[in-house]
This record gives structure tokens, C-alpha cells and sequence, in this order.
């Protein structure tokens, strides 16, 4: 069941960098959907503990946040990235 739910995780998080990379506010706000479902699947997977693909879903939001521009929205983009950057860290 594990392999199976990150496998569903990784499938969130690879269409959130799909339509991220296909830019405009419509895109960006449909892989930050996809991006967040990955994240809180993999949260319920990893719980708390450090884990690559934790902090690989928090680099994917952190460039998401940042292509849609805006104070708001840079300001959650340095908050995702630093997470990620403290996770890698840690693992």
C-alpha cells in the first residue's frame, strides 16, 4: 500500500510540475493544487520525518509561488523553499 500511495504522490506532484511549467495564472494555480494534494499525501505517508520527496514537493510549490508573482505570492515561495532547504538538512 505504501509503494502504492507514493506512487499516486508522485503522479500529483509530476502534474503539478507539468502545468507549472506550461506558465499563466490559470496553469499555476492548477499545479498548486496538485502540488499541495502530493504534499499532504506524502505527509500522511512520512509523517514528520525528514524525507526526500517531502522536500522535493516543497521545492516544487516554492517555484510555483514564485511564477505567479507578487509580494503574497513570494513570500510563500521563500517559506517553502527555506522548508526545504532546513529538510534536506536534516536527511
Amino acid at each position: 500500500q505504501l509503494h502504492k500511495d507514493s506512487s499516486i504522490a508522485d503522479s500529483l506532484d509530476n502534474l503539478g510540475i507539468a502545468y507549472e511549467r506550461l506558465g499563466g495564472k490559470n496553469n499555476l494555480l492548477k499545479a498548486l493544487e496538485f502540488q499541495h494534494k502530493g504534499l499532504e499525501m506524502r505527509k500522511q505517508l512520512y509523517g514528520n520525518q525528514p524525507h526526500p520527496d517531502i522536500a522535493a514537493s516543497l521545492t516544487s510549490l516554492g517555484l510555483t509561488y514564485k511564477g505567479l508573482g507578487g509580494e503574497d505570492n513570494l513570500l510563500k515561495a521563500l517559506e517553502f523553499q527555506s522548508k526545504a532547504i532546513e529538510m534536506k538538512r536534516q536527511i
